[in-house]
């Protein structure tokens, strides 16, 4: 005679059979519904611009100041001494310690911080844009009637790629140039491009957004209780008594060219790049 438990665990058992567990986790939403909504993409957007402010002046970056030769450092807050100093860690200015694993005072994570940074920025800004250009996300209450929030975002977002990649291009000797029009299937398959070739698509990407910016006229007010400034269509295309760009002036190659820092990075731990210029020991 079979025992009543016996019976209770065959009767689960084929209640559990009959049902459908293939449950909706509404907490893991598909890239449709992540980066197709305008509110979603209106804060990823602004978190984009604190990004780069943050990489900009972030802590690890203090180095490159005095890598300039224009400062020294008796401390080694972010290897800022070790950097700098010569005849003391190093016989001549210490090369870049091109691995992302070593300790703070070896230069760790100087290496990796603006890198990771400005591409956040980068992945960022085309996210906003693929939104837009692709899943024809409206930011308006009707863009076929006005589309001037959109085509703001759209200005900005195009902006912010051609810092991202401006910021990579003057602090390492290559990197990833990748828009939202990427093919990112096999994204270990992307090539490295030169850091002249990355400047150039900075340069293309600020030409754009100094063009989209002019389509409209629109403004962002500064927020209530924040520091931040209001944001106007003019700051990046200024044309007096009109919402139309002029030929926008572009920044020469060469003028860009000698805005860059003094040091090469390599973003591949196989290949080390030294500073391209070394002071000797007097």
């Amino acid at each position: 005679m079979l025992r009543w438990s016996t019976l209770v665990v065959a009767a689960a058992a084929l209640i559990t059979a009959s049902c459908n567990l293939s449950v909706e986790n509404p907490n893991d939403p598909d890239k449709l519904r992540s980066l197709g909504q305008p509110s979603g993409l209106q804060q990823l957007l602004g978190g984009a611009v604190r990004t780069w402010v943050e990489s900009r002046e972030n802590y690890f970056v203090m180095p490159l100041d005095a890598q300039a030769d224009n400062y020294t450092a008796s401390w080694n807050n972010a290897a800022m001494r070790f950097y700098s100093s010569v005849g003391s860690d190093c016989p001549i200015r210490c090369g870049w310690t091109n691995s992302s694993t070593a300790p703070e005072a070896a230069g760790g994570p100087t290496v990796e911080v603006l890198w990771y940074g400005y591409y956040n920025v980068l992945v960022s800004a085309n996210a906003v844009l693929n939104g837009i250009q692709t899943l024809h996300v409206c930011f308006d209450n009707d863009c076929s009637v006005d589309s001037t929030l959109t085509q703001r975002n759209k200005a900005v977002a195009r902006m912010l790629q051609g810092m991202a990649l401006a910021g990579i291009a003057m602090i390492y000797d290559q990197g990833f140039v990748v828009d939202e029009t990427t093919d990112l299937s096999a994204p270990k398959n992307l090539p490295f491009k030169t850091r002249q070739e990355v400047r150039d698509a900075a340069i293309a990407k600020l030409d754009q957004a100094y063009t989209e910016a002019g389509v409209r006229t629109w403004s962002t007010p500064s927020s209530p209780g924040a520091t931040s400034r209001p944001f106007a269509s003019s700051s990046v295309a200024s044309v007096p008594g009109t919402g139309m760009p002029t030929k926008p002036a572009r920044l020469r190659p060469e003028r860009l060219e000698r805005t860059m820092k003094i040091v090469s990075v390599a973003p591949r731990p196989s290949r080390i790049s030294t500073p391209k210029r070394s002071r000797k020991p007097a």
